[in-house]
């Protein structure tokens, strides 16, 4: 879900950068003009070395930055912040620190391009602004990652384990207002929860992930719904928490201050957030879902 955008013309020289932690991720685009990027603690990328004329950025959230123009010069650039990018992407950003690349003159008309389309959503929200941003995001992610060679996985989305945990989890989207448990996804699927547990754990794995639980992975899919409600309307904290299925509203709100480390009264009311929460675990890392189309309820 977008959290902020920012796309066009900024002097650094009349409009200094501060160091602040952003709490969601960051796609940075330099489209004309020289910045320098000013890392508060330069070991978060340790192995790696600078990339030499960078106009391209991803950071993780949490990280502390700024940047640096040239006296009396402004830049032209494009700031897009997203609660979550896929799962791919997020361990080589972890991995690398943070992901710096030289993008060509097209890519970065693309990330322009993107930024544009979601510059009034963000001003506007309305009822298309998560299908929309989400689209966006994955886009800027292909970008980022285009450098890497496409590794054949076919054998793996071909696999039952790989069918039964979409399944799971698209039954468990359209049910999560019933607040449905790990027992209630097994019984549609026609296994035990043990296999059920088995799979999602298998998934993790294959994914190089940790938190591939069903309660994990299901928490996360609710706190996915909540941060796209609370961003997109108005709804009060005792709907959003029936809407995504929490047993109540204070269970909802310890749950999202477990994970977010902040309010959902504070994530609605300060989109960017700097410093404004400590983030323990970002809503990013996890197992990494396919789009799944609706299905039907068998007959």
């Amino acid at each position: 879900m977008i959290k902020l955008a920012h796309v066009g013309i900024r002097n650094f020289g009349t409009k200094p950068d501060r160091f602040a932690r952003r709490l969601n991720w960051e796609f940075y685009a330099l489209l004309e003009g020289r910045l320098s990027l000013v890392l508060e603690d330069e070991s978060v990328r340790p192995q790696k070395r600078r990339v030499e004329g960078a106009n391209f950025w991803v950071f993780p959230p949490m990280m502390r930055w700024i940047w640096q123009g040239e006296p009396g010069e402004s830049v032209d650039r494009v700031a897009l912040q997203f609660t979550d990018v896929p799962h791919l992407l997020a361990l080589r950003v972890r991995r690398e620190g943070f992901l710096e690349r030289r993008l060509l003159r097209e890519d970065l008309e693309r990330v322009r391009k993107l930024g544009e389309e979601l510059l009034p959503l963000y001003q506007r929200p309305n009822q298309f602004a998560s299908i929309i941003s989400d689209r966006a995001m994955l886009d800027l992610s292909l970008i980022a990652l285009n450098d890497e060679k496409p590794v054949e996985s076919s054998s793996w989305f071909a696999d039952p384990i790989w069918d039964r945990f979409e399944h799971a989890v698209a039954w468990f989207n359209q049910h999560m207002a019933e607040c449905p448990s790990v027992n209630d996804v097994a019984a549609y699927l026609h296994i035990s929860p043990t296999q059920l547990r088995r799979d999602f754990r298998d998934v993790a794995v294959a994914q190089g992930n940790d938190q591939g639980s069903p309660n994990q992975v299901f928490t996360h899919l609710r706190l996915v719904r909540a941060t796209e409600i609370l961003a997109t309307s108005t709804l009060t904290l005792d709907e959003v928490a029936e809407t995504c299925g929490f047993s109540s509203t204070p269970d909802f709100c310890r749950v999202f201050k477990k994970h977010l480390n902040c309010t959902p009264h504070t994530w609605r009311r300060f989109p960017a957030m700097p410093e404004m929460c400590r983030q323990k675990r970002m809503l990013s890392g996890r197992v990494r879902l396919k789009p799944i189309m609706r299905i039907e309820e068998p007959s």
